[in-house]
């Protein structure tokens, strides 16, 4: 019996050529895009993130997620922190508390097609993507959103 993963590539349909074309022309888009909006964004980086006496958070802890003035405080010109982008819709989730699910030390990079090592990085959960923001259609994946220490506080 084979794993799902060996014949991932059975299950999805090929795109047309004209699907294909569309997503280039989105990704070469959001590129430039993002290329000007860097070039014309004051200089200046985010604020150092705070490495307050904040007890190590756990699995099944209860966290609040910072606001989002807060938030913003510890965000780079392209809204990193350490790496970690904070996505627009990760500000509905300002101010809730949520139990941790799980801290990540490792993740597989899609893009990339390896295996990646991070620190300070953890699942809440109920805490997931709508799948509203896809190129051309929704998605219905539902992933976690990476939540990186800085923007949360235990409870």
């Amino acid at each position: 019996m084979k794993c799902q993963l060996e014949c991932i590539g059975e299950i999805g349909e090929k795109n047309s050529r004209v699907s294909d074309r569309w997503q280039y022309l989105i990704r070469k888009k959001r590129w430039y895009w993002k290329l000007l909006s860097q070039r014309l964004r004051p200089a200046g980086g985010a604020a150092p993130v705070p490495q307050g006496d904040q007890p190590p958070i756990e699995a099944g802890d209860m966290v609040r997620v910072r606001s989002e003035a807060d938030i913003r405080l510890t965000l780079d010109r392209q809204r990193k922190t350490r790496g970690c982008t904070f996505q627009k819709e990760m500000f509905n989730c300002c101010g809730q508390e949520y139990r941790v699910f799980k801290r990540v030390d490792r993740f597989y990079d899609e893009a990339k097609q390896k295996m990646c090592k991070c620190r300070g990085i953890y699942l809440l959960e109920g805490a997931c993507c709508n799948g509203r923001t896809a190129y051309l259609r929704p998605c219905g994946r539902n992933c976690f959103y990476f939540w990186q220490s800085a923007w949360l506080e235990k409870v």
